[in-house]
């Protein structure tokens, strides 16, 4: 199912493309590895080496994502968005990832999607835009299942 806002995603990607190498190079220079460490040191026996690092490499591709399209909606699946929380719980390294990846804070609202009736189908929907713009910009689906926040604020 192809996903329409005013354009299509794909129409987006081909647009952003050119950044997309710029883009890429920042995000794989800002240092990650005490957030890795963190969460498999927390004991969850989800967080195994191999999970951790595919988390990581998917918020990677989230934080790509979100410099592409800056005014867009984003919904995290729920291994970003966890993978997300531990990097903003290191407030000082977060802010400083956030200046040299977007030049200013991207900020996370975790209450998108619980507030009613209204409010689910505005993150559903979101989350399949976000599906969309993955799969156009990243050549492969983003699977799992969508995390009830966003960041409204990164804009």
């Amino acid at each position: 199912m192809m996903v329409t806002k005013n354009v299509c995603a794909q129409d987006i990607a081909t647009q952003n493309m050119a950044m997309a190498d710029t883009i890429w190079q920042r995000v794989d220079k800002i240092d990650l590895t005490d957030v890795r460490k963190k969460l498999m040191l927390d004991g969850s026996a989800q967080w195994t080496l191999e999970a951790v690092k595919q988390a990581e490499s998917f918020y990677r591709h989230f934080l790509v994502l979100h410099a592409l399209h800056p005014n867009e909606d984003l919904v995290p699946t729920k291994q970003i968005d966890e993978f997300w929380h531990q990097h903003i719980l290191d407030t000082r390294s977060y802010e400083q990832d956030c200046e040299f990846l977007f030049g200013r804070f991207l900020h996370h609202d975790p209450y998108f999607g619980i507030n009613g009736d209204d409010d689910r189908l505005r993150n559903k929907q979101a989350f399949t835009w976000t599906q969309a713009l993955w799969q156009s910009t990243f050549g492969e689906p983003l699977l799992g299942e969508a995390n009830p926040c966003k960041s409204t604020d990164c804009r």
